[in-house]
């Protein structure tokens, strides 16, 4: 996995072992949230139910 990343974000990797811990650290460093899109759908849901 660390051979097909860019070498900076490879380089944030090198403490974990396995590939599900790279998986997890990518996925809280790099998680972006959508607000909007969470506002829109919490809207839509009141209006129908």
């Amino acid at each position: 996995m660390l051979n097909s990343i860019y070498a900076d974000i490879a380089m944030g990797l090198r403490p974990f072992s396995s590939a599900s811990e790279m998986w997890l650290h990518l996925r809280n460093v790099y998680q972006q949230r959508n607000l909007a899109r969470e506002f829109e759908v919490e809207r839509n849901i009141a209006e129908y139910t």
